[in-house]
C-alpha cells in the first residue's frame, strides 16, 4: 500500500486530471447544419472568386489581327470568329491548328471546309500549325508570336474559350514580350460553358477546377 500511495502521489505531482466535455449528438447535428448553411451562403463568393481567377475580362477596342483557337475543326468556332471580327474590325484572321492534324491531308480539308461553311474566305484565312507538346499553352503561344512577328503584326487578339482566357493571356504576353507585340484576348462560350454558367453543370465544374489547377501551376512555376 505504501508503494501504491507513493506512485499515486508522484502521478498527481506531474499530472492533473481535467474533465473533458464533448458535444452531444444534437449539438453535433446543429454544428453540421450551420457549417452547411455557411458554405451555401458563401457559394456566390466562391464562384465569383474562381471566375475572376480564370476568366480575362479586358476586351480590346479593336482586333486588327485575330487568332482563333479551333482544336476540333468546328464550324461554330469559325462562326464566332466571324462575329468577333465584324465587331472589332478585324483585318486579318488566323486559325491555330495542331501540326499533326494539319499535316494530315484529310485534316487540312476538314479545317478549310469548316471555315468555308462559317462564311470565311479561305483564300485569306491564315493557318498557324502548332506543336502538340507540353506545356501546350506556352508552346502554342510561342509559335503564334513567332508567326505574328514574321508578318509584322504589332498587335494580336486571341479568341479562346472564356475559362481558358486568363491563362492564355499571360502565356501569350510572355511569348510576345521579346517582340514588343501587344496581346488582347476575347473569350467565347465553348461547349455551352461560359463564365455565367460553369458552376451549374458537372462538366463546367470539372473544366473550371482543371483550369484553376493549371493556372496555379503556371503562376507558381512559370510566370
Amino acid at each position: 500500500m505504501a508503494s501504491y500511495e507513493i506512485i499515486k502521489r508522484m502521478i498527481n505531482f506531474f499530472f492533473t486530471q481535467k474533465t473533458l466535455r464533448v458535444l452531444t449528438w444534437r449539438a453535433r447535428i446543429l454544428v453540421m447544419m450551420m457549417a452547411v448553411l455557411i458554405l451555401w451562403l458563401s457559394r456566390p463568393l466562391f464562384i465569383r472568386a474562381v471566375t475572376e481567377f480564370i476568366v480575362d475580362t479586358n476586351p480590346p477596342a479593336k482586333a486588327e489581327h485575330l487568332v482563333v483557337e479551333n482544336w476540333g475543326q468546328e464550324v461554330n468556332a469559325y462562326a464566332v470568329a466571324m462575329e468577333v471580327g465584324r465587331r472589332y474590325g478585324t483585318e486579318e484572321l488566323a486559325s491555330v491548328v495542331f501540326e499533326d492534324e494539319w499535316n494530315d491531308p484529310r485534316g487540312k480539308i476538314f479545317f478549310k471546309l469548316a471555315s468555308w461553311t462559317a462564311g470565311i474566305d479561305t483564300t485569306k484565312l491564315i493557318f498557324i500549325p502548332v506543336p502538340q507538346k507540353d506545356p501546350k499553352t506556352l508552346n502554342i503561344a510561342q509559335t503564334v508570336m513567332d508567326t505574328a512577328f514574321s508578318k509584322g503584326w504589332m498587335t494580336v487578339t486571341l479568341l479562346t474559350p472564356e475559362l481558358h482566357s486568363s491563362r492564355s493571356r499571360k502565356a501569350y504576353e510572355r511569348a510576345a514580350k521579346k517582340y514588343g507585340i501587344t496581346v488582347n484576348v476575347v473569350g467565347h462560350v465553348y461547349n455551352n460553358i461560359s463564365r455565367d454558367n460553369w458552376s451549374q453543370t458537372s462538366i463546367g465544374l470539372s473544366s473550371a477546377f482543371s483550369e484553376c489547377l493549371k493556372k496555379l501551376y503556371y503562376e507558381i512555376f512559370v510566370f
